[in-house]
Order: C-alpha cells, then sequence, then structure tokens
C-alpha cells in the first residue's frame, strides 16, 4: 500500500467514525424518546375525564415530541372551533388564528380517510394556520362511537418532517382517541349514575354531594344557599283517582316547571316520590323569599298544586343534614297551613 493512501484511509476511517456516533447518538435518542412517550401514554390512559386526556394529550406533543404548539380542534356544524391550545409560550383556549376556508378544507380532507395523519410545510396552499410554524402535522381523533376531532402540532425544531415524527404524532392520536372514548364513556355513565329515570333531574344523591359542596363553598366564602323542599300536595290522590301515567305526566309538570323558573347556577333534583328539591346557590333571606315566591308562583300558574318548605344555611343549619331537616319542618307547616303554599323555617 503506497503512503500516500494512508492519509486518505484514516479520513474515510474518520469520517466513518463520526458518522457511527451519529447514528449511536440518533438511536438513543429515540430509544428515551419511546421511553417518555410510554410514560406519556400511561398518563393519557389514565385520565379519567376528556379534558385531562386532551390536556395530557397536548402537553406530551409539546413536552415529550417538542413541538412548540399543539391545538385540539373540533368541527361545530359548518364551522371550526379551538377547544385547547397549548404552546410554548401560554396555554390558551379559542385565541389562535385560523385561516377559516382552509382549516375547514384540510380537517373535511383529512376526515374523508379514516387514519389519514396529513404533514405539511407553513408554505403549503392547505396549511390549516395562517401562522404555521415551520412545518405541521395533522391527525384526525376518530373514536368508535364517535369522532373527537384533531390533533393539530407545529414548531418542531427539525428543519423539515420526518417520517418517523409525524408517525409518532399518529401514535401520539391514536393512543388519544382510545382514551377520549373510555373517558366519554364513563362520563355518560356517571351523568346517567346522577339522574332521575323519570324527570331527568339530580337524583338524591347529586344533589346531596351538591349540596354538601355548596356548603363548603359558604362556609369558605363566608356566601348562604337556600334549600327549598317541594311537595306535591295530594299525590296519591292523584294518582289513585287519574292513573300512575298520569301521575308520572304531573311530576314531569313540575320538574319542568322549576328548572324554568330557577336560574342557571342553581340545582334541582328529586328526592324521591313527589318531592323535589331545588338549592338555590350564592343567596341572600331576600333573595331567597324572592325565589320562593317565584317558584310557587308559577307552580301555581302551571296548574301545580305544591307546598314548598325553605331553610338557609348558616341562619337555619351548620350541616348539609340539618339543613334538610330543617327545610322538612318548613314544609310540614306549610302542609299545616292549607297546602299550596310556602313557608320559611
Amino acid at each position: 500500500m503506497a503512503p500516500s493512501e494512508n492519509p486518505r484511509q484514516l479520513t474515510a476511517l474518520n469520517d466513518r467514525l463520526i458518522e457511527v456516533e451519529l447514528e449511536r447518538a440518533e438511536i438513543q435518542d429515540r430509544l428515551s424518546l419511546i421511553v417518555a412517550l410510554q410514560d406519556a401514554f400511561g398518563r393519557i390512559a389514565s385520565a379519567r375525564e376528556a379534558r385531562h386526556v386532551i390536556a395530557e394529550t397536548l402537553r406530551a406533543a409539546r413536552v415529550t415530541l417538542g413541538f412548540s404548539r399543539a391545538i385540539h380542534f373540533t368541527s361545530r356544524g359548518l364551522g371550526v372551533a379551538v377547544e385547547a391550545s397549548l404552546d410554548d409560550r401560554e396555554h390558551v383556549a379559542g385565541q389562535v388564528d385560523l385561516s377559516d376556508c382552509q382549516t375547514e378544507s384540510i380537517l373535511w380532507h383529512v376526515a374523508s380517510d379514516p387514519g389519514r395523519c396529513c404533514v405539511g410545510l407553513a408554505s403549503d396552499l392547505y396549511a390549516p394556520l395562517v401562522d404555521v410554524r415551520n412545518w405541521f402535522v395533522l391527525a384526525p381523533l376518530d373514536g368508535a362511537q364517535q369522532a373527537h376531532g384533531f390533533l393539530y402540532v407545529d414548531g418542531h425544531p427539525s428543519p423539515e418532517p420526518r417520517e418517523w415524527e409525524s408517525q409518532l404524532v399518529q401514535t401520539l392520536a391514536a393512543v388519544a382517541t382510545v382514551s377520549l372514548d373510555s373517558a366519554r364513556a364513563l362520563e355518560s355513565t356517571n351523568a346517567l349514575a346522577m339522574r332521575d329515570p323519570l324527570t331527568d333531574l339530580f337524583n338524591r344523591r347529586a344533589f346531596e354531594d351538591r349540596l354538601r359542596q355548596e356548603i363548603e363553598s359558604c362556609r369558605r366564602y363566608d356566601k348562604a344557599v337556600a334549600f327549598v323542599l317541594i311537595d306535591v300536595d295530594d299525590f296519591k290522590r292523584i294518582n289513585d283517582s287519574f292513573g300512575h301515567a298520569y301521575g308520572d305526566g304531573v311530576l314531569k309538570s313540575v320538574a319542568k316547571t322549576l328548572n324554568a323558573a330557577t336560574r342557571s347556577e342553581d340545582v334541582v333534583g328529586r328526592l324521591a316520590g313527589d318531592e323535589f328539591v331545588v338549592i338555590l346557590v350564592n343567596t341572600d333571606p331576600k333573595l331567597a323569599h324572592q325565589m320562593v315566591v317565584r317558584l310557587s308562583t308559577q307552580l301555581t300558574a302551571n296548574g301545580l298544586r305544591c307546598s314548598l318548605g325553605t331553610a338557609l344555611f348558616p341562619r337555619d343549619a351548620s350541616d348539609a343534614e340539618g339543613l334538610l331537616k330543617a327545610a322538612d319542618e318548613a314544609l310540614y307547616a306549610a302542609k299545616a297551613a292549607g297546602k299550596n303554599r310556602y313557608a320559611f323555617r
């Protein structure tokens, strides 16, 4: 071998060693990324509420995959809504600069091909945002029973998209979709467990939990809450005279009237049988009196004869059980006074 060849061979060998070292470092980075993704997938899978699934998914896209921005899109009617956005500046909702026509077009394009993952550059005409950072990936969150929107990410430090990185985003979207299916199913089950099947009002367990929460809030912020117990007068006679189907109709009418006569923040529930409850939150004796008069008036106007008993926390009781007892005593007083009226403790 000529002496002049040795330097060239040494240079080639050195270049190859550098390449091997770079390849080894890249493999190590990918292994570390896979381990971090496993942890992220675990957090996503263990989330029991849909909003927490989305939050962990956006966090995984940002922190684990290294994108500077992650967005959860949903389609609403003919438009597009941003449900949540997480980027390297702040956590916001609904404050992303959308290019409506482009966004709707690409979402339709992705949604029309289940499992499709769209990858593009900021210069692409079909880019969904007007301020795409570097390059983007858009993946659908198509669940088994319903669509959960789309996962969008951009702003990766890589100068151009690489296939394995877009595949990781698609895998993240797939894990999020399965978790969203589970979370939505659990939320639906819990919602059904909290509702009375006849009137769709909160059942006893649900409103008792809510009452305790309101009382704790009152203690913390020095507020008051009113508890109204409503009983349909002579309901047994109604059932005996007109049948249970007619009686069920009366109960539904009471529920509808109570919902219509209360504020959005108030809680309406069915205690049992012909007894209903209303929790008037963040109130005082004067406002409580006005609200109870309104309830009684609306019930009477709808042809519903009911007696109402009201108690206030902390004026009449120091806990939920005491408040229920005090309202029951007021209800008994209304019944004793001739029914179809209201009374306060």
